[in-house]
């Protein structure tokens, strides 16, 4: 506590009202009383709990975009697949004319074909 009285004294001395002296004393008396200060212990308890908050929201975030990067990948290759399952293979004849080389060699081409290696 402090002492009312010399707070009064003061502010009077410093050019304030007795009246205003003792409206802001009271003030400050009440508030020092009944207000909701903080603590060391109480700002230390507030940190703790903004930093868990912190920290459970960084999780979530972080499991929302592994979880997001996880079905982007997963509808690219779905996507890929389809893509190559309706690609209609080109006709041997349009491949030779247009320089494409598929990755089977003449004489696996030959026996698919039908055709007897030589």
């Amino acid at each position: 506590m402090f002492d009312t009285h010399a707070v009064a004294r003061s502010l009077t001395d410093a050019g304030l009202e007795p009246e205003q002296a003792r409206a802001v004393t009271d003030a400050v008396r009440q508030a020092a009383e009944h207000g909701d200060h903080v603590t060391p212990d109480r700002l230390d308890a507030g940190v703790a709990e903004v930093m868990a908050a912190i920290a459970a929201s960084e999780t979530r975030t972080v499991r929302w975009i592994v979880a997001t990067g996880g079905a982007v990948v997963v509808a690219m290759r779905l996507f890929a697949w389809l893509v190559k399952r309706r690609a209609p293979a080109a006709p041997a004849a349009v491949s030779r004319r247009h320089g494409v080389t598929g990755s089977r060699s003449s004489a696996s081409r030959a026996v698919t074909m039908g055709i007897p290696s030589t």
